[in-house]
This record gives structure tokens, sequence and C-alpha cells, in this order.
């Protein structure tokens, strides 16, 4: 993991939504972690 999410915390949750975890402690296997292709900052 790398980042820190200062806004729009909403779209890492959709993201996340339909990403099985394999405990409680929210462990997602490699290879079912999501993968963030593109990004676009609007400034």
């Amino acid at each position: 993991a790398f980042g820190t999410v200062t806004s729009g915390m909403e779209v890492v949750d959709k993201i996340c939504a339909d990403t099985a975890v394999e405990d409680d402690n929210g462990t997602v296997a490699k290879n079912n972690q999501p993968v963030i292709e593109k990004i676009t900052i609007i400034d």
C-alpha cells in the first residue's frame, strides 16, 4: 500500500466494495486485489 487519501474516500470505498476479504483483518488475496490502472488529477 502507498499514499494517503485526503479526499474522495467514497471512491476508494466503491473500488473495494466487491473485493472479497479472507479474514477479519481485511486481508485480500494477491490475485483478488483491485488494481488502479490510471489516475487523473484535476487541479
